[in-house]
C-alpha cells in the first residue's frame, strides 16, 4: 500500500524539476537585448547571435563578451536556439 505513495511523491518531485527547468528561463536571460560573439561572421550576410543576454545576477561573470561557454548557453541551447529565429540571427559556428 506504501508504493503507490513513494510513486506519486516521485511524480510530483519530476513535475517540479520539469516546470523549474522551463520557467528559470525567464529569470536568467534578458529577452530584450540579444549576444552576439566577438568577429564571427555568417555566409548568409546576417549576424549571428549567441542568444539573448544574460540578466548577470550571480550567473556569470559580468564581463562585457560572451563566448557561449557559460552554463547558462550550454544548459537551455532550445532557448537560445528560439531567440535567435524570432529574431532573425543566425547560429555561431
Amino acid at each position: 500500500m506504501e508504493e503507490p505513495k513513494f510513486t506519486k511523491a516521485i511524480l510530483k518531485g519530476l513535475g517540479v524539476l520539469i516546470a523549474a527547468y522551463l520557467f528559470l528561463p525567464v529569470l536568467i536571460f534578458d529577452f530584450s537585448k540579444t549576444v552576439f560573439p566577438e568577429e564571427e561572421s555568417s555566409s548568409r550576410g546576417n549576424l549571428i547571435a549567441i542568444g539573448p543576454k544574460l540578466r548577470g545576477v550571480g550567473f556569470a561573470d559580468f564581463s562585457y563578451f560572451y563566448t557561449g561557454e557559460e552554463w547558462p548557453y550550454r544548459m537551455y541551447p532550445w532557448v537560445c536556439e528560439i531567440h535567435r529565429k524570432i529574431k532573425g540571427y543566425d547560429r555561431p559556428d
